[in-house]
């Protein structure tokens, strides 16, 4: 007998989850081309490491916080327009990084980066998850392997810019207009819960009363671990 398995989304939802793997593989690649670039930016802008950490730094600290930020932002919106919103914000800082040697203007972009990156990565993983109806892990995991594709790629485009030789700044503008375009894009893609007001944990009832997460330690002690994961990987 064969086995039968089932499908990794349900075919309506497969406009979604492919838009949503689209956008988790740019950003991916959103996330190494900074690193990637880093040499060139030393030696053309004349940076210090100190100064350099301090614009990674600044992305991290706002990719981490505005994830977590993005949750609430959720509960308000829904996911389609905090997915936008991320996006489009993350093409702004990508539009404007590195046009000027300036360390402050730069740490703001690298900022305003990591604010756009922290509300896309939330609300792929919360879609995601929705999509998930057999809740089998299938779709996470793939999407996440999405994320590391695009996280090889990153390098491997800088090195093409860089072998045509074109400036190192252009893969920032072009990965601002792949952003913008992909803000586009799910405009017009339907998302499994357009409006999450009112969406309660799997299992929960509308009458039970929401279980508050900061109540417990190992909340917090998650919170301080990914903080500094976060960072250290980037």
């Amino acid at each position: 007998m064969k086995a039968i398995t089932a499908p990794l989304v349900d075919p309506r939802d497969r406009p979604a989850f492919l838009a949503l793997f689209a956008v988790f593989m740019v950003f991916g690649t959103s996330m190494t081309i900074i690193g990637a670039a880093l040499p060139r930016i030393l030696a053309d802008f004349n940076w210090s490491y100190l100064v350099a950490g301090t614009v990674l730094a600044a992305n991290a600290i706002a990719y981490f916080s505005f994830t977590f930020i993005g949750g609430y932002l959720i509960s308000v919106w829904g996911p389609k327009r905090t997915l936008v919103l991320g996006l489009v914000t993350a093409a702004a800082g990508l539009l404007f990084f590195a046009a000027t040697p300036d360390p402050l203007v730069n740490i703001l972009l690298g900022a305003l980066m990591g604010v756009g990156q922290g509300f896309v990565e939330i609300a792929v993983n919360w879609s995601t998850l929705r999509l998930d109806r057999a809740q089998s892990g299938r779709p996470m995991n793939l999407m996440h392997g999405a994320f590391a594709v695009g996280a090889i790629l990153g390098p491997l485009a800088l090195g093409a810019v860089l072998q045509a030789g074109l400036d190192w700044i252009s893969v920032y503008r072009g990965m601002a207009a792949i952003f913008a375009g992909l803000a586009l894009v799910v405009l017009f893609v339907a998302l499994p819960v357009e409006g999450a007001a009112g969406v309660t944990a799997a299992g929960a009832t509308a009458t039970e009363k929401p279980h508050r997460l900061g109540r417990q330690p190992a909340y917090w002690l998650s919170f301080l671990a990914l903080f500094f994961y976060v960072g250290v990987e980037l």
